[in-house]
């Protein structure tokens, strides 16, 4: 089970006061482990029952900074990137960043562009307004599996978060701007919910990786606004959880507001 992170970046901090885990059978090992700096609880049972409860309770507070993102970073990028960063410029099975179709839409989408953030900003407006957001339930519609890469998501032009996370990632690569997934929750509801949900991080030269939201959960002014997330972004390392077993999880969470933004 991931322990939630304190996380510190440009516009967008996160501090945990406190992080909990309880089982419905006690464990017969339970271990802190860590891979590629993200910690977590491995717990272990020798003869475990059919089913067994995780509860995680995390208490966090999270703050943005509500002012205009400043960067200096022309596009096109300079192509002498450090290995670690262009790594993210690849393609792989959901992100395919080589297809032709995406890379002639992506050269489209940023042309006359001279700025970095221009180009990301035209292409995270691209990809909202013309991919309608379509609950997981309705994924399977198409060709009889679930699709959410990158290429099928520009076919359809419907999806979820992670649909329009891939798709963005997909053109940011191809027009040669780094990024990667990112994700955790929404505090959205102090109703119980199976929803994650998935954002992006973007490469910046002179910020490092900057999260971006890249689906429905932008502010309602309808443009990729100042602000990168919201303050009810739980951010967390999403590829590291359960493995070894058949598992679902669930989500309650509650919020109080402490201060009214300008904007």
């Amino acid at each position: 089970t991931v322990l939630v992170p304190s996380v510190s970046s440009y516009h967008f901090s996160q501090q945990i006061f406190s992080q909990k885990i309880e089982y419905s059978e006690d464990p017969d090992s339970v271990m802190i482990k860590k891979e590629d700096s993200v910690e977590y609880k491995r717990a272990e049972w020798n003869n475990p029952p059919s089913e067994i409860t995780v509860k995680r309770t995390v208490e966090c507070k999270n703050i943005v900074s509500y002012f205009p993102f400043i960067t200096q970073s022309k596009y096109p990028l300079d192509t002498n990137l450090p290995p670690e960063v262009r790594v993210y410029l690849e393609s792989d099975v959901s992100i395919q960043a080589d297809d032709p179709e995406i890379k002639n839409l992506a050269k489209n989408i940023v042309k006359g562009c001279e700025s970095e953030m221009d180009a990301i900003t035209k292409i995270l407006n691209w990809v909202r307004y013309n991919v309608q957001y379509t609950c997981s339930k309705e994924l399977k519609v198409c060709e009889g599996v679930s699709f959410v890469d990158a290429k099928r998501t520009l076919k359809y032009r419907k999806g979820n978060c992670v649909n329009f996370a891939n798709l963005s990632i997909a053109l940011l690569r191809a027009a040669g701007i780094p990024a990667k997934r990112s994700g955790g929750y929404v505090a959205d509801s102090e109703h119980e919910s199976a929803a994650a949900h998935a954002w992006i991080s973007v490469y910046i030269p002179e910020k490092g990786f900057v999260e971006f939201e890249s689906s429905y959960w932008m502010p309602r002014s309808g443009l990729v606004p100042e602000t990168v997330l919201l303050p009810q972004h739980i951010s967390w390392p999403s590829e590291i959880g359960v493995s070894d077993a058949s598992f679902s999880e669930t989500h309650r969470s509650t919020q109080s507001i402490t201060a009214t933004p300008e904007k």
